[in-house]
């Protein structure tokens, strides 16, 4: 029996240290800002809760220890965090629920735009079922139907698949939509320097010579 203990200790303990693993601290100011009157949550419940947000908490096991600081706004706290001055976190916390509405990371901490809102580029034009009829215009308007095989419309193809990108990029996923702006741009350079040296002996710009 006391042999079965001490083999279950060690397993026991391994257990107990990957649960009760805790991401580094958080320092926060020394005084905090004070609660508004029509606010339930106060500022230290707000980073609490922040701090147990599934996003924020990958980010300071990532980088380790950070600086929050927290702000009221008309109608949610602002749980700002940085490491050496530089931002890298930023939640929004209901202040009636403490629920965590929002949390960003990375570049869409500093870039609402990035965040996918709605409105941000283009209002009503940016709406799918504005741009992409308008694409479909686009393309049919200018394909070849007595040469369909033309290298030309897989060109339109490509330019057109931009809006794939545009359509992650609105929900917020830059991670997604910036990879895949290259694979337009790639085909379209390569088009761009096979057209350039196709053209080279091709007669191109030669000036004809008057006889005599």
């Amino acid at each position: 029996m006391a042999v079965g203990l001490l083999a279950a200790a060690p397993a026991g303990a391994e257990d107990q240290g990957t649960a009760g693993f805790q991401p580094p601290v958080v320092t926060v100011p020394s005084v905090l800002p004070e609660t508004p009157f029509f606010y339930k949550v106060d500022a230290s419940t707000a980073i609490n809760r922040s701090d147990e947000n599934p996003t924020i908490q990958r980010l300071r096991r990532r980088l380790g220890p950070l600086s929050a600081v927290p702000s009221a706004t008309p109608d949610h706290w602002e749980v700002a965090y940085a490491q050496n001055g530089k931002p890298v976190g930023l939640t929004f916390v209901d202040p009636q629920t403490g629920k965590v509405t929002e949390a960003w990371t990375g570049a869409q901490v500093i870039w609402p735009m990035a965040r996918g809102y709605t409105g941000q580029f283009g209002h009503i034009l940016n709406a799918p079922y504005v741009w992409i009829p308008l694409a479909l215009v686009f393309f049919f308007g200018l394909f070849d139907l007595r040469r369909w095989r033309r290298l030309a419309h897989l060109d339109l193809l490509f330019l057109l698949s931009f809006g794939i990108s545009q359509i992650y990029f609105n929900d917020g996923e830059i991670g997604v939509s910036a990879p895949l702006v290259y694979v337009p741009l790639v085909y379209l350079f390569g088009r761009m320097a096979w057209i350039g040296f196709k053209g080279r002996g091709s007669g191109l710009g030669r000036r004809s010579r008057s006889p005599g």
